[in-house]
C-alpha cells in the first residue's frame, strides 16, 4: 500500500522484491522494471539502518546494474534498505547526514 502511495498502483504491481546477505551487510528492497523508468534520479531511494542516506557510488552502483536496460538519460525506481554494522557507516559527512561515507 505505501509503494502504490509512492510510485503509484501500475509501478507497485510490478516491483520485484529484492533480497541479499553478505557477512558484512543485508539488503532488502524493491526495484522497478525497466520500463517504469523516470527522468530523474530521484526515484533511487537508498536507506542504510533505516536511515536515508545519499551516497554517490552506491546510487552509481544502481545505475550501472540497469544501464543496458534503458535509455541515456533514464533512471530506475529502485528502494533499498541496507543493513549493516554502524561502525562501518560515517554518518558525519555532511551537516544534514544525508551523505554518508562507507567503509
Amino acid at each position: 500500500e505505501v509503494m502504490a502511495e509512492i510510485y503509484g498502483m501500475k509501478v507497485a504491481r510490478d516491483l520485484i522484491r529484492i533480497e541479499g546477505d553478505t557477512s558484512d551487510y543485508h539488503i532488502t528492497g524493491y526495484v522497478a522494471k525497466p520500463e517504469h523508468s523516470r527522468s530523474n534520479r530521484h526515484y533511487i531511494s537508498l536507506f542504510i539502518n533505516g536511515r536515508y542516506i545519499k551516497n554517490f557510488l552506491l546510487n552509481k552502483a544502481v545505475q550501472e546494474g540497469y544501464h543496458t536496460l534503458m535509455m541515456i538519460g533514464r533512471y530506475p525506481i529502485v528502494y533499498l534498505n541496507i543493513e549493516m554494522d554502524p561502525v562501518l557507516v560515517d554518518v558525519n559527512v555532511h551537516p544534514t547526514k544525508l551523505e554518508v561515507r562507507l567503509s
